[in-house]
């Protein structure tokens, strides 16, 4: 990949990073954190799958595969090309097969990164999860607090490379680890009938790196509650901030679990709300409105 990279734009932290490479250069790993851009996950349907090499259509955009577990996408299912009567390609595009997911197309290397055999063609490093459909389920906090059921995700979209390794528990200097393509950070969710004013209002719930899946509930941190937006402007610091939350009362690398606070779960909202995070505020990526 050429050129250079901007800072996770989901969640805007991190610095920017040199692409390594790119078409036809043989390695296509970026070194750092590729610019990203958010979009709901309904807005990548319908989008053609492109190749690199001869710009040749595979087929279009069906749905995502996505797993809570990880975080992040695990892969595309497609239609062959000809519109929503062609019927659905068999298989998944792996998410490590995508050069880039861009605002206009899905780009690839070349016609065998979707092979439209099995099911997807997970990485090896342990971190991915197993794919779950969570539109119709229920956000639920930690504290007990009914958020709203899920009607989109909130995804990360720019320039991936081929390969590209991700740990979602990687942390850089005591911060949240950048957002990378295919990361999702929220889910849109229309607000429960306890939230009064907000109550049946389509809200956007920024996510933790990794989420607890219990039955049919998706449980969040208490502490995300301030950081609830109503619209895709803006939703990037408020994940930014709410992840650097998260990460400054998690324990440090090689010390043992914090007893005052369970997985994923943050401090109890000050008095300050969101405008007073302890982490960067300013976030540095764009978002697709």
């Amino acid at each position: 990949m050429s050129g250079t990279g901007g800072t996770g734009g989901t969640d805007g932290t991190g610095t920017g990073g040199t692409g390594a490479g790119g078409p036809g250069s043989g390695g296509w790993a970026p070194v750092g954190p590729a610019e990203t851009v958010l979009v709901r996950a309904t807005e990548l349907t319908g989008r053609p799958v492109v190749t690199i090499t001869e710009g040749e259509a595979l087929g279009d955009v069906k749905d995502v595969v996505y797993s809570p577990a990880a975080g992040r996408l695990l892969g595309l299912t497609l239609n062959k090309r000809g519109g929503i009567f062609a019927g659905p390609m068999k298989g998944v595009l792996a998410l490590e097969r995508i050069y880039a997911i861009g605002q206009d197309a899905v780009m690839v290397t070349d016609g065998e990164a979707f092979t439209g055999h099995g099911e997807h063609h997970g990485e090896s490093h342990g971190s991915r999860g197993e794919a779950m459909n969570v539109l119709g389920n229920e956000v639920l906090t930690d504290g007990g607090n009914r958020l709203g059921v899920v009607t989109d995700l909130v995804v990360a979209i720019g320039v991936l490379g081929a390969g590209l390794p991700i740990d979602p528990s990687a942390r850089t200097s005591g911060q949240a680890r950048p957002v990378y393509p295919g990361d999702v950070v929220g889910y849109q969710v229309t607000g429960d009938a306890t939230l009064g004013a907000r109550a049946g209002a389509e809200l956007l719930v920024p996510l933790p790196f990794t989420l607890a899946v219990s039955g049919a509930n998706l449980l969040v941190p208490t502490s995300v509650e301030p950081f609830i937006r109503d619209d895709l402007s803006g939703f990037d610091a408020a994940v930014v901030q709410f992840r650097s939350r998260l990460v400054a009362t998690e324990p440090g690398p090689g010390t043992g679990p914090d007893p005052g606070s369970g997985p994923g779960r943050g401090p109890a909202q000050g008095p300050g709300g969101p405008s007073t995070p302890g982490g960067p505020s300013t976030p540095t990526g764009r978002v697709h409105k």
